[in-house]
């Protein structure tokens, strides 16, 4: 999925969750969530020098390339996010950047491409394969999430 895509569907929970009352109304609270969710839901694209992210932290992404560290790999893995959730104990900002990460994987795991869950024990591509990134189906699949999300605040 394209980092747009990747960034709505990720927020769509959050912000539901807030609506519903399922997370705490505190405005540091929702500040937390939404900026530790926002980086996660483009986390796992650093290994893409050319993806958004990639693009933006050149000095991590073009050194992962480098070293062989090949996209949809490692940081489209389930380990991943249980990871960057560990820190979590250190920071709850982590616990949102982890959930934001583990929503992109689960995004990507609707394309063509699928996702390595269980990178680097076995490089075994899942998903069930709806469309390919970037299609025009790609965008309607967002439309009508987004739109499905809209209804709750009605």
């Amino acid at each position: 999925m394209r980092a747009k895509s990747h960034i709505l569907l990720s927020m769509l929970p959050v912000v539901i969750a807030f609506k519903e009352g399922y997370l705490p109304n505190d405005i540091q609270f929702m500040i937390t969530a939404g900026i530790g969710t926002f980086i996660g839901s483009i986390l796992p694209d650093v290994d893409e020098p050319n993806s958004y992210i990639g693009q933006k932290l050149i000095f991590v992404s073009e050194p992962l390339k480098f070293f062989g560290i090949g996209h949809r790999t490692y940081t489209h893995s389930l380990i991943f996010p249980l990871i960057i959730a560990l820190l979590g104990i250190l920071n709850p900002l982590f616990f949102f950047i982890a959930f934001g990460a583990f929503m992109h994987i689960m995004e990507d795991f609707i394309t063509n491409s699928g996702v390595p869950l269980f990178y680097p024990f076995s490089e075994k591509k899942f998903g069930i394969r709806l469309f390919d990134t970037g299609s025009f189906l790609e965008f309607l699949f967002v439309f009508l999430m987004f739109l499905g999300g809209a209804v709750v605040f009605l």
